[in-house]
């Protein structure tokens, strides 16, 4: 009898010292990943890019000036990346492809995936477009991808900003991203200001909104792009009644005074010159419909503060 008692008090301590490492095997993570979210907000210091510090607003956002960069150059008949303030190429030709980059976007048969780092109250769920080959360090695309979206893939393989931008940084992406109605991106910054980071809304509905640094909620739209330097503290909201879906795509942050980063970056445009050659007349494909965008598809505003 003894020693079946001793034996069920062995048990019931044994349980119990498993809950309890399993309580700190919690706290601990969450200590730890609280820990990498106060890190990764230190990451908003401005120690590696040229802006205004005193004025938040403008080194936050880049909307309105890709707006304006873009109705400056509306008389010109080429389109560089060396003539443009770069994002601004960039959302040109997202927006001249916009309606065949949402048809590839709707029939994809790709498996999305869970956002691995939890900072949604409800679901968000992501479709990753590219990787980097280990063996050359040469952007890839994910498997798959480049069969489903020959138009999106076209257009970001002629952007040597974006290129470089995941090669060299290693931490820019490009990627599908969908949220559920009712779904709240909690506030958060990302790793590094090396970058900018550009939204496209591809199927929108009403009220969505995103919040940058100190800057009022702004409505996005779709077909309506959204640029700002994501390093910034910010948050989204989807309170619509269908699922948000945006491309995210990241490139170089124009104001980067890094040297050596500065250096990497030319000699990956150098080694896309016959890509950018391309981009002046950019003719993605033979359809009427991708002719060379109006001033009028960047100049209006596609994102109205609350």
């Amino acid at each position: 009898g003894k020693i079946r008692l001793n034996l069920a008090v062995s048990t019931i301590k044994a349980k119990q010292h498993a809950r309890l490492r399993e309580v700190l095997r919690v706290w601990r993570w969450h200590a730890v990943r609280r820990a990498f979210e106060l890190w990764r907000r230190a990451c908003c210091a401005r120690t590696t890019v040229d802006d205004d510090d005193d004025d938040t607003d403008a080194a936050s956002v880049f909307t309105e000036m890709v707006e304006a960069s873009s109705s400056s150059s509306s008389s010109s008949t080429t389109t560089t990346s060396s003539s443009l303030f770069y994002p601004t190429v960039l959302v040109t030709h997202l927006k001249t492809s916009f309606h065949a980059i949402k048809e590839e976007v709707a029939k994809i048969s790709l498996a999305y995936e869970p956002e691995p780092e939890g900072l949604a109250d409800g679901s968000w769920t992501v479709l990753p477009l590219v990787d980097i080959d280990s063996s050359t360090q040469k952007l890839v695309w994910k498997d798959g991808v480049q069969e489903a979206m020959p138009e999106l893939t076209t257009i970001l393989s002629n952007i040597p900003e974006f290129e470089s931008c995941v090669v060299v940084l290693g931490v820019c992406d490009a990627y599908i991203s969908r949220l559920t109605p009712g779904t709240h991106i909690k506030p958060h910054c990302g790793p590094t200001n090396l970058r900018i980071r550009t939204h496209l809304g591809i199927d929108v509905p009403e009220e969505c909104f995103i919040r940058v640094a100190d800057k009022a909620p702004s409505r996005m739209s779709q077909g309506g792009f959204f640029v700002f330097d994501d390093a910034y503290e910010h948050e989204v909201w989807n309170n619509g009644t269908r699922i948000r879906i945006n491309l995210v795509v990241d490139i170089f942050h124009p104001g980067i005074n890094d040297k050596r980063l500065l250096n990497e970056l030319q000699e990956i445009r150098q080694s896309t010159d016959a890509n950018v050659a391309k981009a002046n007349s950019w003719e993605v494909s033979s359809s009427p419909s991708h002719s060379s965008p109006s001033s009028s598809m960047i100049s209006n505003s596609s994102h109205d503060e609350l």
